[in-house]
């Protein structure tokens, strides 16, 4: 690494820290000023200052990879300013070599970011989900989320549960069990399900019917026990959207998931999505810092921020339709998942390229 590459490296990284910080600031200001009708009750102030600080550290890491293409512009638009460009070109660099140290850092950033997402930002994001809805009752997607899963599926039974009990279980169980034709053969309704431990449950105040050949059987029983393979599962759900989870949790919840007939492409889509974000960075800065490059550019600060967000809209376009593409089961998951990084770095690198063979500039 050459002195050049030290000086452009620590702008670079000075203008990352900037860019993030200014990005997530004022993202705190616009959010806080569409919810302070929402934000009341006792020691509001308190509780508000511990929702940003949780919410936050997820912002950061998601807006993250837009900081460092912006950044990336900057940096070399700076440069392009003050006639340093032009003499570094002069010494023979080539486009492509004078971005280099710009697209590893933003490669080692990812690395930082998708390490510190999995630390802190995942947890820090459940939290605050739960103070919005605690304190401020603000719902948003908690129901969905961090409600009990109502239909399961295990095996050739389908379970469907109540709202959950004080000390575990649930209220109102069905349950159906089904044929190979998928026709139901017997039907249990009871008042709350019990678990026993492991794959044994208890079902209290039974009504169970007897289904097939056209007949119908009934009777009441005060309580009944039934193992339910992988019903283990039920109580290892865990709360909160796939991008809340660890990796680690991720891996788990889709084997849980799994075992009881729920869907995992987000979760999946979710977890290879964690790992291929590492490379959102890394294309953004390459293909900013063409756009920076490029022959006849006028402006600095103005125009490095248009080109960002042209760029970010690039790359948010096509992981919207990549992940569209996953949960509708099109391809997937991990090609879903990395086709857009790739497709970034692919391209900013043939950009570079095409800079580096033009003679004139």
């Amino acid at each position: 690494m050459t002195r050049l590459d030290r000086h452009l490296g620590a702008r670079y990284l000075v203008t990352v820290a900037s860019v993030l910080a200014g990005v997530c600031f004022l993202y705190a200001v616009i959010d806080f000023a569409d919810r302070a009708g929402a934000l009341v009750g006792p020691d509001w102030l308190l509780w508000a200052l511990r929702l940003y600080a949780n919410r936050l550290p997820k912002v950061a890491v998601l807006v993250s990879p837009a900081a460092m293409l912006i950044a990336a512009g900057l940096t070399l638009s700076a440069a392009r300013r003050h006639s340093e460009l032009t003499a570094i070109l002069a010494a023979g660099r080539s486009p492509a070599r004078i971005v280099l140290p710009i697209a590893l850092l933003a490669l080692g950033l990812g690395g930082v970011v998708y390490e510190l997402d999995d630390a802190v930002a995942v947890h820090a994001a459940l939290r605050a989900e739960r103070i919005a809805a605690e304190h401020f009752r603000m719902w948003g997607d908690y129901r969905t989320y961090f409600g009990a899963k109502r239909w399961l599926r295990l095996g050739s039974r389908i379970l469907h549960l109540g709202e959950p009990l004080p000390g575990g279980g649930f209220s109102k169980a069905t349950l159906l069990e089904t044929s190979p034709d998928f026709a139901v053969t017997r039907r249990l309704d009871a008042e709350a399900i019990v678990p026993l431990g492991g794959e044994r449950w208890r079902l209290d105040g039974v009504i169970e019917r007897e289904l097939g050949g056209g007949k119908q059987s009934l009777r009441r029983l005060s309580s009944l026990t039934l193992r339910l393979p992988g019903g283990e599962a039920i109580g290892k759900l865990a709360p909160g959207k796939p991008e809340m989870l660890s990796r680690a949790e991720l891996r788990r919840q889709i084997g849980y998931r799994e075992e009881l007939g729920l869907d995992t492409a987000e979760d999946r889509f979710e977890y290879f999505s964690r790992v291929a974000f590492v490379l959102v960075g890394c294309a953004g800065a390459m293909l900013a810092a063409a756009l920076s490059l490029r022959a006849g550019r006028r402006g600095h600060v103005a125009t490095s921020l248009l080109e960002g967000l042209v760029v970010s809209a690039l790359l948010w376009a096509l992981l919207a339709t990549a992940k569209a593409l996953s949960l509708s089961g099109r391809l997937p998951p991990w090609v879903c998942a990395f086709a857009p990084e790739l497709a970034g770095v692919l391209l900013g690198g043939f950009a570079l390229a095409q800079s580096s063979r033009r003679a004139a500039w």
